[in-house]
């Protein structure tokens, strides 16, 4: 085969990255072009998610024990691509959109995202003022600003998905290369952090 149609082929096809912070029980995602694992380039970076995971046993908002997702971007066409990675992770069960604030882009993008799988939703009881006597949706709502039956209370109870991509955990991808695997991680978080800066910026 043509050497140059192989090169091709491998800076045109994308890998799911993935890097836990145990710690702090929240996880880094992003969808980068295949050559990032070779050369970590922040330019590589198409899409990319912040996102942590509830206490399925918090006394007070259990919140399904969702992973939220704190802070997303991404190039025109891949938002719901990553979304669909996201959720084909094995240990994701629910997902739901940040719960603290949300930007103009972020409400248009997960009131679509909510309607298109609203078969598969579940609805968040304000931990403050409880309307059912289950314990497990309680937590945190968006209802005094936008009304009982807004989108933003909503979470996706993930269905059986199949993601198309290769899922890479970093730290286990460059085990062996703590200098490669530095600099991955720091180009990952430099992606994250121009985001934030700009969301911070629009106001």
């Amino acid at each position: 085969m043509n050497k140059n149609l192989i090169l091709e082929m491998v800076e045109n096809s994308f890998v799911f990255l993935y890097k836990d912070n145990n710690k702090h029980n929240y996880r880094l995602c992003c969808i980068a072009n295949r050559t990032f694992l070779d050369e970590p380039d922040v330019n590589k970076v198409v899409s990319f998610a912040s996102i942590s995971k509830h206490d399925p046993n918090h006394p007070k908002k259990p919140c399904y024990g969702s992973w939220e997702i704190d802070l997303a971007g991404a190039d025109r066409g891949t938002g719901m691509e990553l979304l669909i990675e996201l959720m084909s992770m094995p240990d994701v069960e629910y997902v739901m959109c940040d719960r603290e604030s949300l930007s103009d882009d972020a409400q248009i993008a997960w009131q679509r995202i909510a309607n298109g799988m609203k078969s598969n939703t579940v609805k968040l009881d304000n931990y403050m003022n409880p309307q059912t006597p289950e314990e497990e949706d309680d937590c945190m709502t968006y209802e005094l600003k936008f009304g009982l039956d807004n989108p933003f209370d909503y979470v996706i109870k993930v269905p059986p998905i199949t993601g198309q991509l290769q899922h890479v955990n970093i730290n286990e991808y460059f085990a062996d290369d703590p200098k490669k695997r530095g600099l991955a991680d720091g180009q990952m978080r430099k992606k994250f952090n121009q985001a934030f800066a700009a969301m911070v910026k629009r106001g």
